[in-house]
């Protein structure tokens, strides 16, 4: 358990190995409402969403988000994103 935000959180509960298959067999939910947040805006947002994901960005429709990463062009993954159509809703793409 590490402090966070005045509340004792935990970090693992049985051990990465054990955590990774129940949610291989099961469910697994993380919270990711307090990490960062970015806008990509611009008339090339689309084409450099293509260039730096693994997914298909353009097939994003009203109320669907994708989980994808963010590899470095060496075969490793650097971070694991989502993003949403909100940005066809405000025309960043």
């Amino acid at each position: 358990m590490v402090p966070f935000a005045g509340y004792n959180m935990p970090v693992e509960y049985f051990g990465i190995n054990e955590e990774h298959i129940t949610v291989r067999r099961g469910v697994g939910v993380f919270d990711v409402s307090h990490m960062g947040e970015f806008w990509i805006t611009g008339p090339s947002s689309l084409k450099f969403l293509q260039y730096i994901t693994s997914n298909d960005v353009s097939v994003l429709f009203d109320g669907k988000i994708q989980y994808s990463c963010f590899p470095n062009g060496k075969e490793e993954l650097l971070m694991t994103f989502l993003y949403t159509d909100i940005m066809l809703k405000n025309s960043c793409w």
